[in-house]
């Protein structure tokens, strides 16, 4: 994060493969270096997570859900075309 003046609010990851142990990695460096929310996509198990602190949240592919960023702004993700 040293090119930006503050963390992001969002950031997305698409991981090639599924691993445990690099996505907590992952998810625990985001979060140290204060990104609030962060969405990892797994394309082999069809499965979208949604980071924000310290709670990880199983978002259903067949949804659309809003994602809550700053004050007073959110953004909502079609979860169903995804992986299309």
């Amino acid at each position: 994060m040293r090119h930006l003046e503050r963390p992001p609010e969002f950031m997305a990851e698409v991981l090639s493969t599924y691993s445990l142990t690099e996505l907590n990695t992952k998810r625990s460096i985001a979060q140290q270096n204060g990104v609030k929310n962060y969405l990892i996509l797994c394309p082999d198990e069809k499965t979208i997570l949604e980071a924000s602190g310290a709670q990880v949240v199983d978002i259903d592919p067949t949804s659309i859900w809003t994602m809550h960023l700053c004050d007073g702004c959110e953004v909502q993700i079609d979860a169903t075309v995804i992986f299309d």
